[in-house]
């Protein structure tokens, strides 16, 4: 049967279910509980509890000692709960909370979406997970290229697939290395990040509209995944504006969104060629009605600099967060 779990000092609650640990659940739940390998190693996930029962559901190498027991430490990745719970754990409240970190993945495919744009995904070691929040970036590096910095395209709570979204870049081998095959399944890719606070505030309750151009995508699929992972999702729309080569991609995923949940609105379009002001104008009598609204902008630093400009000489309240680092074409 689920139980609830409580999290001191936050007060942030989610629910577990079936065999998963207390820090699959937390993570599932869009919280960014404190945690390094997820199997047992590093205790960097060392949690106390305060109210009810666990059980120990996988093994662990690390070791807890005696004064640590008797005051309740526990290892949330190895434990599930048994009654209803209260820990006492630590959360990153901001992207300055989360610390720079370097861990060796493999490729483990790269689907290609048109012929100059691939989804890449890696899996990171048992060992070691990259602890990040939504909306956040990481520079890649392989076989002796120069890097790469992505967005990071994935949810946190898929803590064993991180996903990027790779344009083709003449200036940037990598890119033209992953799209034609050079580099191979399993072949090492290191990441070194994250880095970015282009992130949802956790304890908002305000709409989110998310602006995306081009692969600015990339960043806004994450932030929005973490979003319907949180046990109150908020009012979502999100609006894509298309720049070519690769159009409003992976389209179909957006329209599964919008005819699922009730609360979430989604329109794709293209670039406005004309005056841009006009349609910030009616985009934001559209969906910028009040202070109780957050806009996130991602996309190429020329097109989400211009937004930034026009929507910041318009009279919205809504409060607004860009990100172009990480989304280059």
């Amino acid at each position: 049967m689920p139980h609830r779990v409580r999290i001191e000092p936050s007060g942030h609650e989610f629910v577990v279910e079936g065999d998963d640990t207390l820090l699959e659940a937390a993570l599932r739940a869009g919280l960014a509980l404190g945690y390094g390998c997820n199997n047992g190693n590093c205790g960097q996930c060392r949690a106390r509890l305060l109210e009810g029962e666990v059980r120990q559901i996988h093994h662990h190498d690390f070791v807890l000692g005696e004064a640590d027991r008797l005051a309740g430490a526990i290892l949330a990745c190895s434990v599930a709960p048994v009654s209803d719970l209260v820990i006492e754990a630590g959360e990153a409240d901001s992207a300055a909370q989360i610390p720079l970190q370097r861990v060796t993945t493999q490729l483990q495919e790269v689907r290609l979406l048109d012929d100059d744009l691939a989804a890449l995904s890696l899996r990171p070691p048992r060992s070691q997970r990259l602890r990040f929040l939504a909306g956040q970036r990481a520079t890649l590096s392989a076989d002796g290229l120069p890097p790469l910095e992505l967005s990071i395209a994935s949810c946190p709570c898929e803590e064993m697939r991180l996903e990027f979204h790779v344009p083709r870049l003449p200036e940037a081998p990598l890119t033209a290395a992953l799209l034609d095959g050079a580099l191979r399944r399993f072949t090492p890719i290191t990441i070194d990040g994250p880095r970015g606070d282009f992130v949802l505030d956790r304890d908002s309750d305000a709409a989110l509209v998310f602006l995306a151009v081009g692969t600015g995508f990339a960043p806004v699929r994450s932030l929005v995944e973490h979003a319907l992972a949180l046990e109150k999702a908020p009012r979502i729309h999100l609006e894509r504006l298309a720049l070519p080569p690769h159009g409003a991609y992976l389209d179909n995923l957006c329209r599964s969104w919008a005819d699922a949940l009730d609360d979430f609105g989604y329109h794709a379009g293209a670039w406005p060629e004309g005056d841009l002001a006009t349609w910030v104008d009616a985009f934001a009598s559209a969906h910028l009605g009040d202070d109780r609204t957050t806009l996130f902008i991602a996309g190429p630093p020329a097109q989400a600099e211009a937004l930034d400009a026009a929507f910041a000489t318009r009279a919205t309240r809504a409060s607004r967060r860009v990100s172009s680092a990480g989304c280059p074409a």
